[in-house]
This record gives structure tokens, C-alpha cells and sequence, in this order.
């Protein structure tokens, strides 16, 4: 392909003169050809939405652009690097590709060191899989981890540097498609996962507050009728005892289902004043409250007030009747409450959150499994210390501060 280019040239006669300048812009008009092609191939990587997705338009590529009709792309699975997509002729070449194991080629190695390789003779390679191959010449490119693009020539002689620039230039394109699919896939299997867990918990609500409490009801009422009947029954006060912790049980359930979601809106509370609120709804029978000291931070009010609710209850069931606790802020971003009981021993402090965990007869074990959760829908931290005074301390940070 030539451009012509005629210029006059003025002698001073009547006579026209000038000279023509043909110019050789084949090559010029190969690189642009390839150069529209990669920026096509590009915009239909960023489209695909699986990683075989991205592989076939990865070998439709290389045709589109290289004009080079063998290639495969290999993924590593589990060790080795299967073949996942190949280009017609390939298929045509070989009745079968080969899986590409450890130490047994140099797609291997290129995949291992991250770095492409340009071989002009195959055979003179240390490690060749395929001895028979019809391969005279490849390019190896590394997908990133992912695996490899294999570009294969049959006639010989060496891939030129445009071809091999070109080469790397897609296998970076390739690689940062199949890290955007892989992210995809990630995200929407992990939002699979959550809305069947919300269902489930949905579910679980469900029962818990209609089906386990309408013959809970029941039962409480008809126990009831019978004391008044026959009498105060040690019998039937044991019921009453059970239905009531089965009762319990179901709040503390229903509660903890609850705490944990993810807080939308946060508005600022006072540590004071929710410590005040929380004490008043909380069984504190002859308990002490001192609060030491306010402090303001963003946060959801009424599941503040269940933690305080729950700490202020765990003080008094294992700190006794006239136990004192005290509430103060901590550094701008937090509280802590202390009670000057028989506090908790080191070696149960992590162990106390989880769901179950009592060591009251009469307790349920999730009081402190809400605390924790709430705690962590606030994206706080909470931490179980010694008090000053010997017993339990525990301390919420890291809450979202208040301009």
C-alpha cells in the first residue's frame, strides 16, 4: 500500500512541471489496523461476565488482532493448567490439548515466574511436554494467577517485538477482565449467600414468635387456672418456672436475630442519659448506678440501650443485689460500665460472648452475645478488663464521634 503525493514545481514557462512521491504505508496501516483492534477487543473483555466468557473473546483477540489463528488459554486448577479455550485451528491441530503439568513445560514456568516468554524453536527448549508437537514458535503470556495465553506458529521463524508487545499488552487486558469477573462472581455469590441467610432468619422469627408462642401462651394460662384451682403446687410452679425461661429464651432469641443488622442511620446519643434510660427498664432491684462521666457518639439509641440493659442485668445476676456499677465515656468514641462484683476470670473472658455461654442456672446464655453484636453492628470493639475494684469491666471503642 502506497501514498501518492504529486508537487508542482515552478520553472517560470507555461509548461507544467512537477514530481510525484509514492510512500510505502503498509506497515503504518498494519499497526493501526491492530491498534483499533485491541482498543475493540478491550471494550468487549470489560463486557464479559464469566471467566470462559473472557478466555473465548481472549483467543477471538488474538485472531482480530496478531492474525495468528493458534492459541489456547489455560487456567490453573487445582496444580496444573487446563485448557479452557481454544482457537479453531488449534483445535483442528491437535485431536486433544494437553493438560500443562509442574516442571513439565514452559507455560509452567511462565505461569510460576509471572513472566511472558518468546521462544523462535521450541525444541531447543529444557522442557518441552510434547516432544511430536507441529509448535515451531510461541508466545507464552502469564494471566496474572489465573493461568497462561498460548500463541503458537507452525511455519518458523520468531514472533516480531510489535507482535510480542501487542501479545502482553492483551494478556494484561485478559488478566484484569478475569480479575473484575472473579470479584463479580464473589460479591454476587456472597449476596446469594446473605439473602438466603436473611431468609432463614426470616423464617426462624417467624416460628419463634407466632408458633412457639401461641402454645407457650396456652400453657402458661392453663397453668395459671390450675394453681388458682387446686392450689399453690410445687408441681406446677416448676412448670411456671420452665414456661417462663422458655418465655425468656424466645425474647432473647428474637432479640439477638435482630441486633446484629447493619445500622442505616446513627444519631448522636448521650452516655448519660441512655445509661439513665437503660437503668430504669433494666432489673437492677437494689443495685447502684454511678456515672462518672458523659460523653456523646453516633449510634443507633434503642440498641445502645439493650446493650447497657443487658451489661446493667449481667451485673446484678453475678455481682448480687447491691451491686454498684459505673458508666463513664472513654476517649470521645466510647463507654465503658464496671461493677464491683467477683468480676470474670481471664481465662472465661472469651468465652462469655458466645451464645449459650452461663453460668447462672436460671440464665440464658445470649445476653452477652446481644451485647457483642450490637457492639459490632456499631462497628465497635468491646473488650472485658478487671474493674477497679475487682470486678467486671467492659469497655465499647471505636463508635462514630459527633462534630
Amino acid at each position: 500500500m502506497f501514498r501518492l503525493q504529486a508537487l508542482p514545481i515552478d520553472t517560470g514557462s507555461t509548461a507544467t512541471h512537477g514530481y510525484a512521491v509514492y510512500t510505502d504505508i503498509t506497515e503504518s496501516k498494519r499497526h493501526t489496523k491492530r491498534v483499533n483492534a485491541l482498543h475493540s477487543a478491550t471494550r468487549e473483555l470489560i463486557s464479559a461476565e464469566t471467566p470462559e466468557e473472557v478466555a473465548q473473546r481472549g483467543i477471538q483477540a488474538v485472531s482480530n488482532i496478531l492474525g495468528l489463528p493458534i492459541s489456547t488459554v489455560f487456567f490453573e486448577q487445582e496444580g496444573t493448567l487446563e485448557p479452557v479455550e481454544s482457537s479453531e485451528t488449534a483445535n483442528e491441530l491437535f485431536d486433544e490439548i494437553s493438560t500443562l503439568k509442574p516442571g513439565e513445560s514452559a507455560a509452567w514456568q511462565a505461569y510460576k515466574s509471572g513472566q511472558p516468554m518468546r521462544v523462535a524453536d521450541i525444541t531447543q527448549l529444557e522442557t518441552i511436554q510434547n516432544p511430536q508437537t507441529p509448535i515451531t514458535a510461541e508466545m507464552i503470556i502469564p494471566l496474572s494467577e489465573y493461568g497462561v495465553l498460548i500463541i503458537g506458529d507452525t511455519e518458523g521463524g520468531e514472533f516480531d517485538d510489535e507482535d510480542y508487545t501487542l501479545a502482553q499488552i492483551l494478556g494484561d487486558n485478559i488478566s484484569t477482565s478475569l480479575e473484575r469477573v472473579d470479584r463479580e462472581q464473589r460479591l454476587r455469590a456472597r449476596e446469594q449467600e446473605l439473602s438466603e441467610q436473611n431468609d432463614r432468619l426470616e423464617m426462624f422469627t417467624s416460628v419463634v414468635s407466632h408458633d412457639l408462642r401461641n402454645p407457650l401462651s396456652v400453657a402458661e394460662g392453663y397453668t395459671e387456672l390450675a394453681q388458682q384451682e387446686a392450689g399453690e403446687l410445687k408441681a406446677l410452679e416448676k412448670v411456671e418456672q420452665a414456661l417462663k425461661r422458655m418465655d425468656s429464651l424466645i425474647d432473647e432469641l428474637l432479640t439477638l436475630a435482630q441486633q446484629g443488622e447493619s445500622i442505616d442511620e446513627k444519631e448522636p446519643i448521650s452516655v448519660e442519659r441512655v445509661a439513665a434510660e437503660a437503668w430504669e427498664t433494666a432489673e437492677t432491684k437494689q443495685a447502684t448506678l454511678n456515672i462518672t462521666e458523659d460523653g456523646r457518639f453516633g449510634g443507633d439509641r434503642n440498641r445502645i440501650q439493650q446493650l447497657l440493659e443487658n451489661l446493667f442485668r449481667n451485673a446484678v445476676e453475678h455481682g448480687g443485689e447491691s451491686v454498684t456499677v459505673t458508666v463513664g465515656a472513654i476517649d470521645g468514641n466510647g463507654f465503658y460500665v464496671e461493677d464491683d462484683g467477683s468480676g470474670i476470670p481471664e481465662d472465661k473472658r472469651d468465652d462469655i460472648f458466645e451464645h449459650g455461654y452461663t453460668t447462672s442456672e436460671d440464665g440464658t446464655g445470649f445476653g452477652l452475645t446481644i451485647v457483642d453484636k450490637i457492639a459490632e453492628a456499631h462497628n465497635g470493639t468491646i473488650s472485658v478488663l478487671e474493674g477497679r475494684n475487682g470486678g467486671a469491666r467492659f469497655e465499647i471503642r471505636e463508635l462514630d464521634t459527633v462534630v
